[in-house]
């Protein structure tokens, strides 16, 4: 080896014995001591939690509504009734003398939730008042004469003949003669020439079940311009040849000052039949909260998590990395598991007009057109949880990193609700508790500084 190399490896020695004097050293002025990282987290399950109903649950313009009965645990009897203006659809062509040769209502089925099995009847009432938002009480809109029902159909084999064409799933069933007489008559002699003479004529149709605690199902009508769902009355021109009278469901539309969006059809829940106390905790809100909330559609019954007490266990220097918030359904009845919602909807405030009064619609924490109010906002990806399923049973999950960071800062309301979406045409619904079900897992990173 000659001198060139000698001196080469023992430069190279003498600073391999330099590094492994402190091997903990190196690079240590990279981070000063005062801005070193810790990371840590927490699961919150402080919640303070109370169920209220979002009094302004509108459906009008809907396409589709339920009829039906349905029976849970947690929520007793839940009754949909379908209420609606008729709207005529058809030239009509006046007779010599009118004379009905038949009448009928069409529903035509688009789904279904409950027991195929089970049968129900369904009653069909001409309405006694205008469908405005001041008619409207607990138990629907008022009726008056019962011009036909549905005897005892199931959702199975329910092809029947549209106009002579064999259409499937749909319910129909004859109307009262002397109803569809006035009717026809009406049109003949001209006492009725458009919509608004025939809603002085006609107020309204309501297609209720018959409710006497055997229903089990709940019917999904389709009721939008290209279905068949309507009323048709069949009578004969004067040469004798086949006519119809066509009318279909579709809504009107009122001037804002009468609440163009009332409620288009009602969901009822007797909330007595079932072992809960839901109609307490809705009539009574209490800033302490209870031990259990509920969640449910139709009649839009919300969670709402208040999470206060957060801030006072994370310091606002602290950085978010991770913030996820699981639900887990409380079951009394494994039946009841038929009636989870497919997905929940995190939203954190009710919008309202220039007045100050909730419009029916409520602002999720995704932004939803709030971001046109908060340009500089940061929103999660997402403020829906879809249901999961684990060794611990069914779940919702929610990632809101950039929303609990908001609420650290002091930004953001520590409050959200929890809600079903598209809650007016579901009767989906559960209960969870504050004990077990429920809780926000928050991974944060802590600067010493």
């Amino acid at each position: 080896m000659n001198r060139r190399m000698i001196v080469i490896s023992a430069v190279f020695l003498f600073t391999a014995l330099l590094s492994c004097e402190d091997p903990t050293s190196v690079g240590e002025s990279v981070i000063p001591d005062d801005d070193e990282l810790e990371i840590d987290s927490i699961i919150y399950t402080d919640f303070i939690i109370n169920s209220i109903a979002d009094d302004t649950l509108y459906t009008s313009g809907s396409t589709t509504n339920f009829i039906g009965e349905i029976q849970s645990s947690t929520f007793g009897k839940s009754i949909a009734n379908f209420y609606s203006e008729l709207r005529y659809i058809t030239g009509f062509e006046t007779v010599t003398t009118p004379v009905v040769d038949s009448a009928k209502i069409y529903l035509q089925i688009s789904g279904f939730q409950g027991d195929e099995s089970t049968e129900q009847s369904l009653e069909v009432y001409t309405l006694a008042e205008e469908m405005v938002f001041p008619n409207l009480i607990d138990t629907g809109f008022m009726t008056d004469e019962k011009i036909g029902e549905f005897t005892m159909r199931s959702f199975e084999n329910l092809d029947t003949l549209i106009n002579g064409e064999t259409s499937s799933n749909h319910l129909q069933t004859e109307l009262d003669l002397d109803f569809a007489q006035s009717l026809l008559e009406a049109y003949n002699n001209e006492t009725v020439t458009n919509n608004a003479e025939l809603h002085d004529f006609v107020k309204g149709i309501a297609v209720k079940p018959l409710a006497d605690g055997n229903g089990k199902g709940l019917f999904a009508i389709n009721n939008s311009t290209n279905s068949v769902s309507g009323v048709r009355i069949f009578y004969q021109n004067d040469e004798d040849e086949s006519r119809i009278l066509n009318f279909n469901f579709q809504p009107v539309n009122v001037e804002e000052d009468t609440l163009s969006n009332y409620t288009h059809y009602q969901m009822i829940n007797d909330y007595s039949q079932g072992a809960n106390n839901i109609e307490t905790q809705l009539n009574n809100y209490s800033p302490t909260g209870y031990p259990i909330a509920y969640v449910q559609g139709g009649n839009g019954v919300l969670a709402e998590l208040d999470f206060s007490s957060l801030t006072s266990q994370i310091d606002s220097s602290n950085l978010v990395n991770g913030a996820e918030l699981v639900v887990r359904p409380h079951f009394v009845n494994d039946a009841d598991t038929i009636l989870l919602p497919p997905s929940l909807t995190l939203y954190e405030e009710f919008r309202v007009n220039d007045d100050g009064e909730k419009t029916g619609g409520m602002i999720d924490i995704a932004g939803n057109g709030l971001d046109a109010f908060e340009p500089g906002r940061i929103y999660d990806n997402s403020s829906t949880g879809s249901l999961g399923n684990d060794e611990d049973g069914y779940f919702y999950i929610f990632y809101l990193p950039d929303y609990i960071h908001g609420v650290v800062e002091e930004e953001l309301e520590p409050k959200l609700y929890i809600g079903v979406p598209n809650r007016a045409t579901s009767f989906n619904g559960f209960w969870f508790d504050t004990d077990n079900d429920i809780q926000l897992t928050i991974r944060y990173s802590i600067t010493n500084n």
